[in-house]
């Protein structure tokens, strides 16, 4: 969906329009033409008041508004058009950006002067999209295709423990993308469910450390995982209608059954009644969405709480499954990807420079400024970083260089040290600041291709084929009035 063609016809100028051209690319509509990346912000200009735009030479107020600017070079008008279009909702009103409802279109605008792509949007929403959809970018597959390499675990430390409930949101997307490699996407989150994860750093930490890390590399590379399966399903927020049968273990209902006394009292009806609902010699199931809504509720509120040991918690944590298997060794892979594998292979010669490559991008982080720092952050950054590695070596050709998955988690161990960053999100009040990796070939004002996040803005690039044809397909003057602000 990401990487489709999101500009709407309705909303352009159609005397500037081939529509021959243009219908055949919104037809195809699993047509890959867009990569996510990061393109540098050239600079922001707050505004506090612009003309209404009708000819009157009236002003509006546009308080907590900002332009941003990009150069030409870096993208063009067609992107950051195809990017927040992306951002408005569908026609069911629905949103990937808030995660919410979204009656009507967003009070945003994009145009172009001679040097430069100007945007103006809400300072609230320029946040929301460099450290929330951010965040996605940074952990999608795609980004690769444009990029040398990104370190995503500090996106997800950062949007974890920000203010904004929609920016945490994305993590946990992120996250659960990241882990399961799904394709559907979610369009809301509800209160109860976004209460829960949040307390997923105390789950892990009540685990302890050394009995979750046993249990995730005992099964690290399969995708049947029970940690893993446990996590994802931790992790999956119900979608509206659509029906997600929930699973959970024999041995974990006998479990439950032997501390019925400890339950409480929604749960112990829970127990009883699952009784019926065994589908194999190993499951129960739970098939409506409701009854399995509310029993994530309370199961996990049970898990969080003191009348269930940690040894109990991680057992149970791990029996809970949904059918969505996580990421493992064996997936497809595109053509891009065997050409970006072929492309590593020649720049590495050994196995300890490859494991070194791998790695080389997870420290990239700035120290900012002052933030509510959360407890058991560390918990979080840690398992986060167990999945990065365990995607590297998914991702590389590490199994026909004679590096056993054994051998790679080894290394990671022994030879990546994460202590240094552990230390700065212990520290109280500092707040982490990602490093956004720049496409190949676009560089910053100062000439690095590493800039902070704050200073980076997420976009869909389109390919250079896709590219030529909407030139052909939409003029720059068919999208004057694209936005209306």
């Amino acid at each position: 969906m990401i990487s489709t063609l999101h500009i709407v016809k309705r909303h352009l100028d159609l005397d500037h329009v081939n529509n021959e051209d243009f219908d055949s690319l919104r037809k195809n509509k699993r047509a890959k033409i867009s990569n996510p990346c990061f393109v540098p912000i050239y600079k922001i200009e707050p505004i506090s008041f612009m003309p209404v735009g009708d000819g009157t030479g009236d002003f509006r107020s546009l308080y907590d508004y900002s332009k941003v600017y990009f150069l030409k070079e870096h993208i063009s008008l067609l992107e950051i058009t195809n990017t927040l279009s992306f951002f408005d909702a569908d026609i069911r009103h629905r949103n990937v950006l808030t995660f919410e409802l979204q009656i009507g279109r967003r009070e945003w605008c994009a145009f172009e002067t001679t040097d430069y792509i100007v945007v103006i949007l809400y300072n609230k929403l320029l946040h929301l999209i460099q450290y929330g959809f951010g965040c996605q970018v940074a952990y999608h597959d795609r980004l690769n295709r444009h990029c040398k390499m990104v370190n995503k675990t500090m996106f997800l430390v950062s949007a974890w423990e920000d203010k904004g409930e929609c920016v945490f949101k994305h993590a946990v997307a992120s996250f659960l993308y990241f882990l399961t490699f799904t394709s559907v996407p979610i369009y809301s989150m509800d209160n109860d469910f976004v209460d829960i994860v949040k307390q997923l750093p105390d789950l892990l930490a009540k685990f302890g450390r050394e009995n979750w890390v046993k249990m995730l590399c005992d099964n690290f590379m399969d995708n049947d995982s029970p940690f893993l399966l446990g996590l994802s399903s931790f992790l999956s927020p119900e979608q509206g209608r659509r029906r997600e049968a929930l699973y959970i273990t024999k041995d974990a209902m006998d479990l439950l059954a032997v501390h019925r006394e400890t339950l409480p009292h929604a749960l112990q009806c829970f127990v009883h009644e699952m009784k019926s609902n065994l589908v194999s010699d190993t499951y129960y199931k739970l098939s409506c969405n409701n009854y399995s809504s509310a029993f994530y509720i309370h199961f996990y509120r049970y898990l969080l709480s003191c009348s269930c040991s940690a040894k109990n918690a991680l057992i149970l944590f791990s029996s809970v499954r949904k059918k969505q298997c996580v990421r493992t060794i064996g997936r497809k892979r595109s053509v891009e990807q065997g050409r970006d594998r072929n492309g590593q292979r020649k720049r590495t010669e050994n196995k300890e420079t490859r494991l070194d490559h791998d790695f080389q991008g997870a420290c990239g982080y700035l120290a900012g400024g002052p933030v509510a720092r959360k407890t058991n952050m560390c918990e979080l950054f840690r398992l986060a970083l167990y999945l990065e590695m365990r995607d590297a070596y998914i991702n590389s050709d590490a199994q026909q260089q004679s590096a056993t998955p054994s051998e790679y988690l080894t290394y990671f161990r022994g030879n990546f040290n994460c202590s240094e960053i552990e230390n700065v999100i212990k520290t109280p009040g500092l707040k982490v600041e990602p490093i956004a990796n720049l496409p190949l070939g676009i560089k910053n004002t100062e000439g690095s291709d590493n800039v902070s996040l704050q200073d980076a803005f997420p976009v869909l690039k389109f390919t250079k084929g896709a590219m030529d044809k909407l030139e052909r397909a939409i003029d720059n003057r068919a999208l004057i009035n694209y936005f209306k602000i």
